[in-house]
């Protein structure tokens, strides 16, 4: 009771968390992209399709700073 805050009006700190997942969607979403559309040995498909599912923002970094080009 000693928050004076309104819950139907968003905190800043509800910007920075939908600003964050936005980015982390936007980011697998290409790196998935680029995935399919690279030449990949079963091997390295199936491991970078696992990085960048299951690390949600760091593994589309991830895969961006070591990808080969």
């Amino acid at each position: 009771m000693g928050s004076a805050s309104s819950p139907l009006v968003p905190e800043p700190i509800d910007y920075a968390f939908w600003g964050l997942t936005a980015l982390a969607f936007v980011l697998a979403i290409v790196a998935l992209v680029l995935i399919a559309r690279d030449e990949h040995t079963t091997k390295s498909g199936v491991v970078s399709l696992l990085v960048v599912l299951l690390l949600p923002l760091i593994g589309p970094i991830m895969y961006f700073v070591y990808r080969k080009r």
